[in-house]
């Protein structure tokens, strides 16, 4: 189960540390009790205010509310020593604090961890301890998204055109991938990842399998060697049975399998965390 490499394409983030694709989280030994099957992952974030002594950008306002600096310690990380894991960062790339030429700006830890946060609540709800769980994303690769208000459209406009003129030396533009389609990443997942998640699930066989969101669904129905049977065609058709299991099938061994919503879904969908509500209470 060696994931695959990095690929020039998976880019940099901001102030240059590379991206790549992020190993599985399973820190326990044995067969694990659960296995949260994940999109792709999120990353390390700062608040980041640009110098004073540069000229905004254009349109610009000159600070980046919450930007992608450097891939998350592990898979639906909870945010846990954001602080330290950012003067870490600080460090290896010899970020410069201050407003004077040849400063860096000032960067913060901020809007860490969320998702991994809201994911214990899924777990609390199953019986399941974080220690008895192993995480994963069907494409373990962070991508950014480039619509409007979005973290890409910030960098892009505030970071991106100052970047040269930063730090003693200049610092590189961002290069971060794009957010695929909701069609194209499972497709992309499947394509690059499909044996890593075979034999991934193949050698943890966990007791549970959950998926969070339809694009996982999807990633591993296109995977060769994975057969996925629920009684809904999609995650969109378990509205009026949300929460019912189904299995999945690797190898010999079949696992059972429940298909849940994202947490990143949750506060932007009334009717999704309606539902999830109602699956919760129902446990």
């Amino acid at each position: 189960m060696t994931l695959p490499e990095r690929v020039a394409s998976d880019g940099a983030f901001p102030f240059g540390r590379p991206n790549g694709p992020r190993d599985l989280t399973w820190r326990g030994t044995g067969t694990p009790r659960l296995l949260v099957v994940g999109v792709y992952p999120s990353a390390l974030h700062v608040r980041w205010v640009a110098p004073r002594s540069l000229e905004t950008p254009a349109g610009g306002i000159g600070r980046v509310t919450a930007m992608a600096v450097d891939v998350e310690p592990e898979v639906f990380w909870r945010g846990d020593d954001a602080d330290g894991l950012v003067e870490r960062w600080k460090d290896a790339i010899s970020f410069i604090d201050g407003d004077e030429p040849g400063c860096d700006g000032h960067a913060s830890a901020h809007g860490n961890g969320p998702s991994g946060r809201t994911v214990d609540t899924y777990l609390d709800v199953l019986a399941i301890a974080p220690t008895d769980t192993a995480y994963l994303d069907v494409y373990p690769v962070f991508v950014v998204h480039h619509g409007s208000a979005s973290q890409g459209l910030a960098v892009r406009r505030d970071y991106d055109p100052i970047a040269t003129h930063l730090g003693a030396g200049g610092r590189s533009e961002s290069t971060l991938p794009r957010r695929p389609s909701a069609t194209q990443l499972p497709q992309m997942a499947a394509a690059r990842f499909g044996d890593w998640l075979r034999e991934t699930i193949d050698s943890l066989q966990p007791d549970l399998v959950v998926t969070l969101g339809a694009e996982s669904w999807d990633a591993l129905a296109l995977a060769r060697g994975i057969a996925i049977k629920h009684a809904a065609a999609s995650l969109a058709d378990t509205k009026t049975a949300y929460g019912n299991p189904g299995e999945l099938t690797v190898a010999d061994t079949t696992i059972p399998w429940i298909p849940l919503v994202h947490p990143g879904l949750l506060g932007k969908n009334a009717e999704w965390a309606a539902r999830h509500r109602q699956w919760a209470d129902s446990r």
